[in-house]
């Protein structure tokens, strides 16, 4: 089982330090005003490098106006120009499924 399942962090431990440690891997953990143990840390570290950047972003095309285009905005904000290798490799939006003549 990873380290931070049983972390017990708080929402108020995750703070835009601990975030930028995460999602950056230019950002030093002595540098962090927390309490959360490197150990932890570093775990979900790891994940996040491990599973981003998406190949790719797919949702419904009915859902196109908040599945789809938010994240646009989300990784541009977190993720600037000079880090944009963290953005989805691609995006698609496909039709409706049916199964047994129902959507």
């Amino acid at each position: 089982m990873p380290v931070y399942r049983s972390a017990n962090i708080s929402p108020s431990e995750m703070i835009i330090d601990v975030w930028d440690y995460i999602f950056f891997v230019d950002k030093s953990y002595s540098s962090l005003k927390t309490n959360i143990s490197k150990e932890i840390l570093d775990c979900l570290r790891n994940e996040f490098q491990y599973w981003y950047p998406v190949d790719l972003r797919s949702s419904g095309k009915d859902l196109i106006p908040n599945h789809l285009t938010f994240p646009f905005y989300n990784y541009v904000a977190i993720w600037p120009k000079n880090e944009d290798n963290r953005w989805p490799k691609a995006f698609c939006a496909n039709g409706h499924i049916f199964l047994n003549d129902k959507k």
